[in-house]
């Protein structure tokens, strides 16, 4: 299934908890990306960089959380799991 996720400067958003998928940038900004148990802090800024129109496919043994934020501005994601 493939979903829109919005992303925000302020706060991570999970944009998957699948073991396989792929994501594409469409937000027109640059997004950072984190791989993280739980959410990261909101005063957290640190994480790879999906430039806009960049896609990132990801395949897994074990499932796990991949958060996004963007830098500047707000837009969407789109996210195709499984």
């Amino acid at each position: 299934m493939t979903i829109a996720v919005q992303l925000n400067t302020t706060s991570w958003v999970l944009v998957s908890s699948a073991a396989a998928g792929f994501m594409e940038n469409q937000t027109g900004n640059v997004a950072l990306i984190r791989v993280e148990d739980t959410p990261p802090a909101n005063t957290d800024s640190m994480g790879h960089q999906l430039k806009n129109e960049d896609g990132l496919g990801w395949s897994r043994a074990t499932a796990k959380n991949i958060y996004a934020r963007l830098l500047v501005g707000q837009g969407s994601m789109i996210v195709t799991e499984g």
